[in-house]
């Protein structure tokens, strides 16, 4: 027989308690000439005390054990309640074909009452475990801690309000005594962290998240109470908010404790919960896109915006840079708010109820934005009735011949002009007026549409609208056309003056002649 050699690990796959005999696992590693041994052995244990020199236990012989690549395992059962002997010794021999037993090396010590405590987890896998009673963890208030190439990488710990865990970078923290915290991620010098109960960051790197907070990855990012970011540098600073992005900045309050750098360099809100119930979310851009207030919905995309379409139109300069959506307090009108990079820009607004003018929609220009709120020039009104103010300018089309073809005269401009008619009329059902009201003046669709059929459109419900483009251009004709036939006519009249003002000096003539 070769020379021998093993290496011992003992451990139990079942334990009744710890006051009966009970069938272990003896598992070692068997090398026979300095190789992992593969084959069929015989093996021989033998229970001494701890001085190694009494026998416990009669011996027992394993014969035929199956050696594979060095590693053994043999289930055990001495008869008897090893526990109560306290400190022990096994002695182990190995045989094979028929040759006499020899032992490997001393009798090794082992703690029975520690072996038959719990299972010895196989790193091959375990069977016959019960979940009640077997596991991997701690029975004390002790946190369970572990490593990864003798570097601390995690650490699980019981509070009265949940389970922290922590797991990645050694500088991860639940702050402030925070439980039921959960923090992932973070690098050796940079950890995540989580300041309150519940708060949940699961990956990247100086992130850190308040109660019922969650910060799904990125970097420095925070969230305040059952908020939510993602992305780099974002500050979801009001409760209940959500910040996405670059530099997307929901106001925290001004009484705010915990923050992390994220959500400072600007102006807090005075509001206790912050800019409450905001999404913000924030392009790559550069530079802080803060909220003004709660309950707002911003978003900052230097490319542009669009709904339901993959792009905005087809023009190549159509640039937005903020587009603002804004309910008025108390009531349900709408801004709309269009500017350019330039600050240029326009709004589209209607009065608010209650206010003078309500109902009116405005066209605004925008003045200089100076350090307080925009304000605005307005440049066009239409009024609930229907009236239409321009202020400032005029409204206007694009009408440079460089842009135009086939440009020709209109065919009888005076007849035409002259075959509409104008009204003084009430409307029958103001609601479908767009509720206009009172005596007012205008054409009848029907009528226009035999003199002019390209001013009039049919909407889905069949009721006609005449839309007269182009009228002026065919009032002028009309007016040119009308002054022709006048200079016509008094060229005509200048001729028959020249004729009547012949035959009289004639006729005075021939008076003159005849009295003499």
């Amino acid at each position: 027989m070769h020379s021998l050699a093993r290496s011992i690990a003992l451990g139990l796959l079942l334990a009744a308690s710890a006051t009966q005999a009970a069938p272990w696992s003896y598992r070692g590693t068997l090398n026979d000439s300095g190789v992992p041994a593969n084959g069929r052995y015989d093996i021989r244990l033998s229970l001494l005390d701890a001085s190694g020199a009494k026998s416990l236990a009669y011996p027992l012989t394993f014969s035929g054990v199956e050696v594979k690549n060095g590693a053994f395992a043999i289930d055990v059962d001495f008869g008897t309640d090893l526990t109560r002997f306290g400190a022990l010794k096994l002695r182990t021999e190995v045989a094979q074909g028929g040759s006499g037993f020899v032992a490997l090396g001393e009798p090794k010590a082992f703690d029975a009452k520690a072996a038959l405590g719990s299972v010895c987890w196989d790193t091959q896998g375990n069977s016959g475990t019960n979940p009640s009673t077997d596991f991997l963890g701690t029975t004390d208030s002790a946190a369970l801690k572990l490593r990864v190439n003798n570097r601390a990488f995690g650490t699980i710990s019981d509070g009265a309000n949940g389970v922290n865990m922590l797991l990645g970078s050694p500088a991860n923290a639940a702050l402030g005594g925070a439980q039921g915290a959960v923090v992932l991620g973070g690098s050796f010098g940079d950890g995540n962290s989580v300041t309150e109960n519940f708060g949940v960051v699961s990956g990247g790197v100086g992130n850190r998240a308040a109660g019922s907070a969650a910060v799904a990855g990125g970097a420095y990012n925070y969230a305040e109470y059952r908020s939510f970011a993602v992305g780099a540098f974002n500050c979801a600073g009001g409760f209940n908010s959500f910040a996405g992005g670059v530099l997307a900045k929901v106001r925290p309050s001004n009484t705010a404790t915990n923050l992390s750098s994220t959500c400072t360099g600007f102006a807090a809100s005075t509001d206790p919960l912050g800019d409450e119930g905001t999404f913000m979310w924030a392009d790559s851009e550069g530079g802080n896109f803060v909220s003004s207030g709660p309950n707002q919905f911003l978003v900052r995309a230097d490319g542009g915006m669009a709904i339901n379409t993959s792009k905005l139109g087809n023009h190549p300069n159509l640039r937005l840079a903020d587009l603002t959506i804004r309910n008025s307090t108390g009531n349900a009108n709408v801004d709309l708010n269009l500017m350019t990079t330039n600050a240029r820009g326009y709004s589209l607004a209607v009065i608010p109820d209650g206010a003078a003018g309500a109902g009116s929609f405005y066209v605004q220009e925008l003045n200089a934005i100076s350090t307080g709120e925009p304000t605005w020039t307005p440049r066009l009104i239409i009024t609930p009735g229907g009236q239409t103010q321009v202020q400032g300018g005029a409204v206007g089309t694009i009408s440079d011949v460089r842009l135009k073809k086939n440009i020709d005269g209109i065919a009888h401009p005076l007849d035409t002009f002259l075959a509409l008619r104008g009204h003084r009329f009430e409307y029958a059902d103001p609601a479908r007026a767009l509720g206009a009201t009172g005596t007012r003046m205008g054409f009848v669709a029907q009528e226009v549409k035999d003199v002019l059929p390209q001013w009039v459109s049919e909407n889905g419900e069949g009721y006609y609208s005449v839309a007269p483009s182009g009228f002026e251009a065919l009032a002028v004709e009309a007016v040119r056309e009308q002054q022709q036939h006048i200079n016509a006519l008094q060229s005509e009249n200048r001729a028959l003056h020249d004729v009547v003002r012949g035959l009289s000096e004639r006729l005075a003539a021939l008076e003159a002649a005849k009295e003499q």
